[in-house]
C-alpha cells in the first residue's frame, strides 16, 4: 500500500493526478512497491524514508530497464505504475527518472520529480529539467520540482515555490507543500516564518502539516520513536 507520505502527495487536485485510493489499489493489485532484493532495515517504502544505500537488482521480479520500458506505454496506468516503481531502485534510477521529467503525463512528471527528491543526488540533466518544471502549468509538478531541487541543494530559487504554496486556496496544495518542506528538513529553515503563518490557518489539516514540517526542520525528536530525515 502507498505510504502516508505518498497518499498526501497525491492530494493536489490541481495537479491532475489520479486519486490516492486509485493508485493505492493499483499498486496493491500489481504488487510493484516491494523490492524483492531490498536491504533489511533500510526503511524502503516507509513514510519519509531515505533511498536505500544499495539499489536492488530487481523490483517485483523485473529489472530497472524493464520497468523503464513501461514509461513509453500509451496506457496511462502502466506508465504511472512504472514511475512509482522505478524510484525503488534508488540512485541507480536517477538517470531514468531524469528522462521521465519530460514525460507528457502530468502524473509521471510529478512522481519522477518527487522520487528524484527522495534520492537527493541529482544528475546534471535532472537539475536543468527540474528548473524548467518550476514553470510547469500544473502546480503539483511545480511543487515536486521545487522539492527535488531543494534536496539537491538549490534552495534559493526553489524554496519559495514551496513556501508560496502554503497560502494556496486549495488544502491539498498547502498540505503537499508543507509535507515537502518536512521531507527537506533542517536545510529548509528559511521556510520557518511561512510555516508559522500556516499554523494560524483555520484548516485543521493545514495546521497539522505545518506543525509537522516545523518539527522536522527544527529537528525536534518525534514521540513514538525517531523519524529519519529524507
Amino acid at each position: 500500500m502507498l505510504s502516508v507520505r505518498h497518499r498526501n502527495l497525491c492530494a493536489p487536485a490541481a495537479a491532475g493526478l489520479l486519486l490516492p485510493r486509485i493508485l493505492s489499489a493499483l499498486l496493491l493489485c500489481c504488487g510493484t512497491v516491494l523490492a524483492e532484493e531490498s536491504t533489511a532495515g533500510s526503511g524502503t517504502g516507509s513514510a519519509d524514508s531515505p533511498a536505500p544505500q544499495q539499489s536492488p537488482q530487481q523490483v517485483a521480479g523485473r529489472t530497472l530497464e524493464e520497468w523503464a520500458s513501461d514509461l513509453s506505454s500509451p496506457n496511462r496506468i502502466v506508465a504511472l505504475r512504472a514511475v512509482l516503481t522505478i524510484g525503488q531502485f534508488g540512485q541507480a534510477a536517477a538517470d531514468v527518472l531524469a528522462e521521465a521529467l519530460a514525460h507528457k503525463q502530468t502524473g509521471v512528471r510529478y512522481w519522477a520529480a518527487s522520487e528524484l527528491g527522495d534520492i537527493g543526488s541529482l544528475p546534471a540533466a535532472a537539475k536543468s529539467r527540474l528548473t524548467d518544471l518550476l514553470d510547469d502549468d500544473q502546480i503539483g509538478v511545480r511543487l515536486a520540482a521545487g522539492y527535488a531541487l531543494c534536496r539537491g541543494g538549490q534552495l534559493e530559487k526553489s524554496l519559495p515555490v514551496l513556501t508560496d504554496a502554503l497560502s494556496h486556496p486549495t488544502r491539498g496544495v498547502r498540505n503537499a507543500a508543507a509535507d515537502f518542506l518536512a521531507r527537506i528538513g533542517p536545510p529548509a529553515k528559511a521556510a520557518i516564518p511561512a510555516l508559522e503563518q500556516a499554523l494560524q490557518h483555520q484548516d485543521y489539516h493545514t495546521k497539522g502539516a505545518a506543525q509537522e514540517a516545523l518539527l522536522r526542520i527544527r529537528a525536534v525528536p518525534q514521540s513514538g520513536g525517531s523519524q529519519p530525515s529524507p
